[in-house]
């Protein structure tokens, strides 16, 4: 017959199951941390989204330069090249403005969220990066004032 586990056994039992508890919620502290960063990382991308589609409606309206010494009308059909270039360079950087916004308010939403139930991981605070996100709106905006009024659209 087998004797009854000693109290030593179970005391070894009992340390061993809390490590491996410990080492859960160990993973699952870092995992949350890791959640966040993603989060900030996915926030990057469209940040860098926007630039890129403000920039790109920036480079449409300098492409657009070219169009003015074309004839207004090719085999008698009016064309007007000019402000269709306009209009799509001010939708290019109107969406980069509204990309910009909204991942910026999105990311603040996600943080403030994250925060109640996981602390903020050191070193990143969820104002910053959203600050940051609102900086490059208030660019776009920068620049699409630019395009509106010294251009004349």
């Amino acid at each position: 017959m087998s004797s009854p586990p000693s109290d030593n056994t179970e005391s070894e039992i009992l340390r061993y199951q809390r490590r491996l508890v410990d080492l859960a919620l160990q993973r699952t502290r870092q995992s949350a941390e890791r959640c966040y960063q993603n989060a900030e990382r996915t926030l990057s991308v469209w940040i860098r989204t926007a630039l890129g589609l403000m920039v790109f409606g920036i480079a449409i309206d300098r492409f657009g330069l070219v169009f003015r010494n074309m004839p207004k009308s090719i085999n008698g059909v009016q064309t007007y090249p000019e402000a269709l270039s306009k209009t799509v360079a001010v939708a290019l950087v109107g969406g980069g403005v509204l990309v910009a916004v909204v991942s910026g308010i999105r990311f603040y939403a996600y943080a403030r969220l994250y925060s109640r139930d996981y602390p903020i991981p050191a070193l990143h605070q969820p104002t910053l990066t959203s600050f940051f996100a609102m900086m490059v709106a208030c660019f776009g905006l920068f620049l699409f004032s630019i395009m509106l009024f010294f251009i004349g659209l």
